[in-house]
């Protein structure tokens, strides 16, 4: 995590697309592609039949659609934190 500070509005906004720039610069220096943010939520068009399914076994299981969703895809993409 970055930290950057301001005594005024100014300030801070200056350090904050400073730590932003470095961030770049510093991909571009390593041949990474900048990280882009995700809001932690998306819309998944799976179909009739396949949501009724994960329905019906996050019900059987107890507990919600968004749950079931949730732990299946951490099952199939494990992060490593």
């Amino acid at each position: 995590m970055v930290n950057y500070e301001g005594e005024t509005v100014k300030a801070l906004q200056a350090a904050f697309e400073e730590a932003v720039y470095d961030y770049l610069a510093g991909c571009e220096a390593k041949g990474y592609e900048p990280e882009l943010p995700c809001k932690g939520s998306f819309n998944v068009r799976v179909g009739h039949d396949l949501h009724l399914a994960a329905m019906l076994k996050a019900k059987e299981l107890g507990i919600s659609l968004n749950d079931f969703v949730r732990q299946a895809l951490n099952q199939a993409l494990p992060l490593s934190h």
